[in-house]
């Protein structure tokens, strides 16, 4: 392999920005960070735009030598591929920009790696139709003594409870 060939991988950067800035704010957070991707030649494959969750632990920043608590976030991600050697300067800009709260890179491959939604009311309707189907039993004769005596001994327990 010469010098010149260039290896690249394929990594996703999932990031929270700090609450702060906002819903548009997050819009344009997302666009700088999208442009120093593509500013180090990578190739953007698929993305989430950030949007505005709860966080499962309050996070801590310094912020102007201010420790600052979070709670919530505005999370996003972002697949892309790039040369291995362009990662260092990405890390660089995003340790540097003070939008994002946290951050991770992982290596990941270039496939669709999003898990289906999972449908759990298809599996209560199959549960409540299980439930549901009854099988009919052939009706058995009775002669009319027989009959009588159960319809006497319905209004017996309604008069009983009543």
């Amino acid at each position: 392999m010469s010098e010149k060939e260039i290896i690249s991988q394929v990594y996703e950067i999932g990031f929270h920005f700090i609450p702060g800035v906002g819903d548009e704010g997050s819009g344009e957070a997302f666009t700088k960070l999208r442009t120093v991707l593509e500013d180090n030649k990578a190739e953007v494959i698929s993305f989430e735009l950030p949007s505005r969750i709860g966080l499962a632990y309050p996070i801590e920043k310094m912020v102007d030598h201010k420790k600052q608590i979070y709670t919530e976030s505005y999370f996003g991600w972002i697949k892309f591929d790039v040369a291995r050697e362009s990662m260092d300067v990405i890390k660089e800009a995003l340790e540097k920009n003070d939008e994002i709260l946290r951050y991770i890179i992982i290596k990941t491959v270039r496939e669709n790696t999003l898990a289906p939604k999972k449908v759990y009311q298809a599996k209560q309707e199959r549960d409540r139709k299980s439930n549901s189907v009854t099988t009919e039993e052939e009706p058995q004769e009775m002669d009319k003594e027989e009959v009588d005596r159960q319809i006497d001994a319905l209004v017996d327990e309604e008069e009983v409870t009543s």
